[in-house]
């Protein structure tokens, strides 16, 4: 914000904790933008509306500058809508036809180990996510797993860098991942905090904590044919190479 010139342009996103803060830190040129979930209904310069999470990427409305059209791309997980809008506004702004606009978010392809997907012969569809562990993307990948009907796999790296708020977190993933059928840790950490979650909210879910190996062998016997396996974290990631 401060590296911004005089008539330099930020935008925010309004959808953001934080943004009330950033938004007194600057008296630059401040635009937002958001979803339908914003903040205290604060105003948007351009928002998503009717987001759809589909198996195999989003499609969703955005509407700016009294214009309003619809939009798929084969990201998966609904959060990346987020990510997208302020890159629609700024293709916009700088020029962009929207039919070019239209054509590039369908091309858009994600990054290694970010909701990436593969299927193997036996038809278990896997999930990479394991660049990286945040409370926020742990939510975004459960959400995205309540688009299958199949059984529901989660392997998850307790997240360790979380400070003081790190039981309470790890509490909420355990009431998100609730009802799934399977949950596998990494590691001991935050255990028990990931289960009274899935207790608060009478889960079905089964947790074991496992070194990547044996995860990799539990899954090859349980998981089958139109089985959905999500891998969250770097040490959740060893246990999908070792299935590759």
């Amino acid at each position: 914000m401060h590296a911004l010139p005089k008539n330099g342009l930020a935008l925010l996103n309004a959808n953001n904790l934080y943004v009330q803060k950033l938004l007194k830190k600057t008296k630059k040129n401040v635009l937002l933008y958001g979803t339908t979930t914003t903040r205290k209904k604060m105003k948007v310069s351009i928002i998503a509306k009717n987001v759809q999470v589909e198996k195999n990427g989003i499609t969703f409305t955005v509407g700016f500058n009294s214009k309003f059209f619809r939009l798929h791309t084969p990201l998966l997980g609904g959060h990346h809508v987020e990510n997208i809008l302020p890159a629609i506004y700024l293709a916009n702004y700088l020029g962009m036809k929207q039919t070019d606009i239209i054509h590039a978010v369908q091309s858009l392809t994600p990054l290694q180990k970010t909701m990436k997907k593969f299927t193997t012969q036996d038809g278990v569809i896997l999930i990479d996510d394991s660049f990286n562990a945040s409370p926020e993307s742990v939510v975004a990948a459960a959400t995205y797993l309540t688009t299958y009907s199949h059984k529901k796999i989660f392997v998850l790296m307790p997240l360790i860098e979380l400070g003081k708020r790190g039981k309470e977190y790890h509490y909420h993933i355990g009431e998100v991942l609730a009802n799934n059928d399977y949950l596998f840790l990494t590691n001991k950490n935050f255990y028990k905090d990931i289960q009274e979650g899935i207790q608060r909210k009478n889960g079905k879910c089964k947790v074991y904590v496992m070194t990547p190996e044996k995860i990799s062998q539990r899954i090859t016997e349980i998981a089958k044919k139109g089985d959905v396996v999500l891998f969250e974290g770097k040490e959740a990631g060893n246990a999908l190479t070792k299935l590759l």
